[in-house]
């Protein structure tokens, strides 16, 4: 995973691989809280980079110290069975 930070906003970045049309989704968790969420719906196979914004609560904690993150990417084709891939990610402490 990439993180961008912005002025206002630390925005995760994952490279996700359809093997057809459906959807990709992607969840991001410290314990049992959910920083960000995303889903795109893909019409072919490809790899397709999705954007996760995190959360103000989790922007404030990035503030005060680093925290660990749990990346959940799900690929749900039109037929077929649900693929998922579980990843983690480090923020950094940012001021």
């Amino acid at each position: 995973p990439i993180l961008v930070f912005g002025r206002r906003s630390v925005t995760l970045l994952l490279d996700v691989a359809a093997t057809g049309p459906g959807v990709i989704a992607l969840v991001a968790k410290r314990r049992a809280v959910r920083a960000c969420a995303v889903s795109r719906r893909v019409r072919a196979a490809g790899v397709y980079r999705l954007r996760c914004r995190l959360t103000t609560s989790s922007r404030a904690l990035a503030r005060r110290r680093a925290t660990d993150y749990t990346l959940l990417a799900t690929f749900s084709p039109t037929f077929g069975p649900v693929a998922n891939a579980r990843t983690s990610a480090i923020v950094p402490r940012r001021r």
